[in-house]
């Protein structure tokens, strides 16, 4: 059906279609619209997510023919594209100052002054104020509160005024409260609202103030209610009659006539309705007329009631009969006497523009509907080719378009048509109201069963594609579903599984209960993602580890009504795990703990002495004949004396004491809780004995001995890195004592820090002088043997000692803070070499430059890199920063945005020495990395009969793929390893076999020769 041309179409966009002020509006504006053979549609502004009556949206603006808008019911945006488009509209109860709009207002100053000046007369001089000022109306109302108080030569008092948060009844009764606890004495109130008002002198009754003797009260609006309360309330009468009329006549005036009117404002006249609650009793004919009027109002309500009644009933029915599908039906729930509807939801168009699309649709006269996946701009919503034929001037219907919000979601908007309902004067929270409430819960309850539904059918994808196990968890119900991968997975535990949650508990290992409890605690309350790897109990009593993720799924009102995850067997990759890291914590050779896990012992046994009050020795061990034996006998026979040392050291110390080999020959020892020199002396010649006696191999016997340094803990030193230092001055000092036997730290030992203080001012000096230099070590690919990259590595030119190696001036640069300037020169040097290799025409390859820890942990270490590289002209992209594991993980935080922003530049990042810290690639895989580099140690135990090392380098390059990195091999030496490597698909290869390090000359040279190679 569509609307006559001769008929008007006017829309009316208000907050609310309901209560005295709303409701009597709409009715008037209605039945003046009819008289200009007019139809109305009606749009609610106001949305309860977010808390908003003004709407941006444009809606019905195409259509309408012209607008009235009650209060401040749309943006600034909107009046300003409609007065665009020229079409005439109206502003009831609000006005802009410097506003070149239109608006009916009612006297608010006029009006309050009116009410303050009457209880002044009463002689009243302590009188409060109490609104809801965020309203324009309210404001106003405020400002002649004022007015009148200063015309009148009273003081203004600003605790006798409230700012309510709402004009309805509990924020007056709270403010009652307010005033009296506040101590400030006052005999009367004026209130921006008759609701106000009211639980305003509910409030003073419950604590005992009387009304009107002790306090008097005024409101403003003069609802029905107000004649009728046990007092009656003097108040502010609205016109709302006349109101609504004068807006519609200078409305249709302008739309017929095209009358341009010269007043901007219309003011409508309010008067003051004296009754009981300001001490005002009237006369007797007055108080006979209230009476016989609140007789009938009664009357009116016990008939209201009775609708009511009825309306509650069909308002459950609706909600039954919606809460029992799948997916709710408009006809299902209640809307007052709206016969014809339909639901449109937001949807993206084709163009890229939000379009309304209709959704589904319901009819109770069999009337036509629009057709369900129509889309509709917003303007030209809800569409007026399809309307039924009530909605015209004759017909005496509405339309009704009520958005569709909740907390998540703006879903659409809700159309309906029917005529306006008589209770929507007397109740402001009308019944018809909670359908909205249950459609947008069944909206949200839709969106949920298919994000549910896809959740599971995605999930079930994965677990087929990666032969992962589904659990589905009902919180509601409490019931566990595990599909048949998770039988498959735990084997003949299984048996055991039942729809209770806390079957599998069972079985999980003790140690990580508490563990996966503490984790879903921190899901279900702060939304920590569920992510963790715990051990479940096989049958043979062993443990399989598993990794499991899940994620809890919520209702609109935010409660946990389900969770859903995965399970992954990863016992294989922990077992993988366990044995990198027990080869980055032990010695591959002995067996024992390495300097990693010394380092991290003696720290724990250190904090143990310390709380208790005890002593803790150092015992640092070096075998003496080691070179001879290792020079004379060999390899082999040197790597069998290391073995029988371990031993016998294992033999001669306590099981509370702690043994690792620290590298080559050297041994250390940590006894804590000793009482005393003599004790740790013993303890010492014990091990002297032990390895001073003679060990066959290969059918020699072979004799070595040890020399012995100790020291005390906190007597020698307060750190980790003091003690073993003080204890390895201890050992040199019975090597120089002649050799087996044991010698204790003293502090005359340390006068070789005068040694290295002198090395350090020769180290201050090569800065200065620039005696230091870079040679480069050629990367090649493992295949073809192409140079892909170079190494550039910072030798020491001393004019007064000769070339130095790095690990005799590094770590005295770290310890003394010239790493950071040394760091800065090598940075700048390798660019300034690799631009010059370029402007040379070389084939293209990447630097690689070591980083310090102190200077990659300096907070403008990315801007200095950036500066570097854009000063001198390199591309970022062929760069590669290699830093050690200690370094990346050291703060994981940093590290992880440092990186990051370099790597967005460009810049590559390689871990130098991967398996001589004690990370893991797992940890290390939260990093943007690009390259692992294989520590020589393990290259080059890879070809004897060290099986570990192979099963390490193999592990690492298996795990370091998986993670997308590439691999670089140091140290290879010979053909043996580099086939070996190649067979394990390592990447790279950088070693004495490739070439070794060498100046820029020489590697020009060498590229050269490559080439010709080729």
């Amino acid at each position: 059906m569509t609307i006559r041309p001769d008929c008007y179409r006017i829309a009316v966009y208000t907050p609310h279609v309901d209560g005295d002020y709303f409701g009597k509006l709409l009715s008037t504006i209605n039945e003046e619209a009819q008289a200009y053979n007019a139809q109305v549609t009606i749009i609610q502004t106001y949305m309860n997510y977010p808390h908003d009556t003004a709407t941006a949206h444009p809606v019905f603006a195409e259509h309408m023919d012209a607008c009235i808008i009650i209060l401040k019911a749309v943006s600034e945006s909107f009046v300003q594209t409609i007065s665009e488009w020229g079409k005439p509209f109206v502003f009831i109860g609000y006005q802009e100052e410097a506003s070149d709009f239109y608006s009916v207002v009612i006297d608010n100053r006029g009006g309050m002054k009116e009410a303050v000046v009457h209880l002044i007369d009463h002689g009243h001089t302590q009188i409060a104020f109490a609104a809801a000022m965020a309203h324009y109306d309210q404001r106003e109302r405020y400002e002649a509160y004022r007015e009148a108080l200063q015309e009148r030569g009273l003081p203004y008092q600003s605790e006798l005024v409230l700012d309510l948060p709402s004009d309805m009844q509990n924020a007056g009764r709270d403010a009652a409260f307010t005033l009296l606890d506040n101590g400030h004495p006052f005999t009367a109130v004026v209130t921006g609202s008759d609701s106000n008002a009211f639980g305003m002198m509910i409030g003073l009754r419950e604590r005992g103030i009387d009304v009107p003797s002790q306090v008097a009260v005024i409101g403003f609006d003069d609802i029905e209610q107000a004649a009728y309360r046990t007092f009656e309330l003097t108040t502010i009468k609205q016109p709302h009659h006349q109101l609504a009329k004068t807006a519609c006549d200078l409305l249709f005036r302008m739309l017929i006539n095209k009358e341009v009117p010269e007043q901007r404002v219309t003011t409508i006249a309010v008067s003051l309705v004296k009754r009981s609650s300001c001490g005002c009793l009237g006369e007797a004919k007055h108080v006979k007329q209230s009476l016989e009027e609140s007789l009938q109002t009664v009357e009116s309500l016990r008939s209201t009631l009775i609708d009511i009644e009825f309306t509650n009933y069909e308002l459950i029915q609706g909600l039954i009969r919606a809460t029992s599908d799948e997916k709710v039906e408009l006809s299902n729930l209640f809307w007052n006497s709206s016969h014809w509807g339909y639901l449109a939801l937001w949807e993206l168009g084709d163009t890229g523009k939000e379009r309304l699309v209709i959704d589904r649709v319901f009819s109770k006269k069999n009337e036509a509907l629009p057709a369900i996946g129509s889309e509709y701009p917003i303007a030209a919503f809800p569409p007026i080719d399809n309307l039924p034929l009530s909605v015209s001037a004759e017909g005496g219907d509405i339309v009704l378009v009520h958005p569709v919000t909740s907390e998540t979601q703006d879903w659409g908007f809700l159309v309906l048509v029917g005529p306006l309902h008589t209770l929507n004067h007397l109740f402001i929270n009308n019944l018809g109201r909670h359908s909205y409430t249950i459609l947008t819960a069944a909206l949200e309850r839709e969106r949920l069963y298919r994000q549910v539904s896809s959740l599971a059918e995605n999930l079930e994808i994965v677990s087929r594609n990666t032969n992962d196990a589904i659990w589905d968890w009902d919180l509601i119900t409490n019931k566990m579903e595990w599909n048949y991968r998770v039988y498959k997975m735990l084997g003949s535990i299984s048996v055991h599984l039942t729809p209770d949650p806390l079957s599998l508990q069972d079985f999980i290992h003790p140690n990580d209960v508490t563990k996966i409890r503490c984790k879903l605690l921190e899901h279900f309350e702060h939304g920590v993602p569920y992510q963790l790897e715990y051990r479940v109990r096989q049958s043979d009593g062993g443990y399989k580890w598993l990794h499991t993720v899940g994620e809890v799924i919520r209702d609109r009102t935010g409660r946990p009504i389900r969770m859903i995850g995965t399970f992954t067997d990863i016992t294989k990759k922990k077992e993988d795990e366990e044995r990198i890291i027990r080869l980055a914590y032990h010695d591959t050779l002995t067996g024992l703990p390495n300097r990693s896990y010394m380092q991290e012992r003696l720290e724990e046994e250190m904090e143990t002495s310390k709380a208790a009050g005890l002593m803790l020795a150092v015992l640092m061990i070096d075998l003496d004949r080691f070179k001879i034996i290792n020079d004379t006998l060999g390899h082999h026979a040197g790597d069998r004396l290391l073995q029988h040392t371990a031993e016998m050291l294992r033999k001669s110390v306590r099981s509370k004491d702690t043994i690792a080999r620290l590298g080559g020959d050297e041994f250390i020892v940590i006894l804590p809780a000793v009482h005393g020199s003599a004790e740790v002396k013993r303890m010492a010649e014990r091990i002297i004995n032990y390895l001073s006696e003679p060990i066959l191999i290969e059918g020699q016997e072979a004799y070595s001995s040890a020399s012995v340094g100790a020291c005390f803990y906190p007597e020698d030193g307060l750190t980790v890195e003091m003690l073993i230092k003080h204890a390895d001055m201890a050992m040199y000092k019975a090597k120089e004592n002649g050799r087996n036997q044991m010698c204790f730290y003293t502090p005359a030992f340390s006068t070789h820090l005068v040694q290295n203080f002198n090395r350090v001012n020769q180290l201050r000096k090569a800065i200065e002088r620039e005696e230091f230099e870079l040679h480069y070590q050629p990367q090649v690919d493992a295949i073809h043997h192409k140079v892909t990259g170079v190494e550039a590595l910072l030798r020491w030119k001393s004019s007064e000692f000769g070339m130095i190696a790095p690990s005799d001036f590094i770590p005295l640069a770290e310890e003394n803070g010239l790493i950071v300037p040394i760091s800065d020169w090598v940075l700048k040097e390798a660019c300034r070499q690799l631009k010059k290799w370029q402007r040379q025409g070389l084939p293209s390859f990447t630097m690689s430059v070591n980083i310090s820890a102190q200077h990659f942990q300096i907070q403008q270490f990315s801007k200095w890199v950036k500066k570097v590289l854009a000063e001198i002209g390199v591309a970022p992209s062929s760069i590669c920063l290699e830093i050690t594991e200690s370094t990346a993980i050291q703060n994981m935080t940093y590290s992880r945005e440092m990186m990051q922003e370099l790597v967005d530049c460009g810049i590559r990042f390689a871990i130098d020495d991967f398996g001589t810290g004690h990370s893991s690639l797992m940890l290390l895989r939260r990093l943007p990395l690009h390259n692992v580099k294989i520590d020589k140690s393990f290259v080059s135990d890879m070809t004897g009969d060290d099986r570990d090392a192979g099963t390490i380098v193999k592990a690492v390059i298996a795990m370091s793929h998986s993670l997308g990195l590439s691999v670089i091999a140091e140290g290879v030496e010979t053909k043996e390893q580099l086939l070996q490597l190649k067979n394990l698909n390592c990447d790279y290869i950088q070693g004495y076999l490739i070439g070794r390090p060498m100046s820029a000359e020489q590697f020009e040279d060498f590229l050269a020769a490559k080439q010709t190679e080729s």
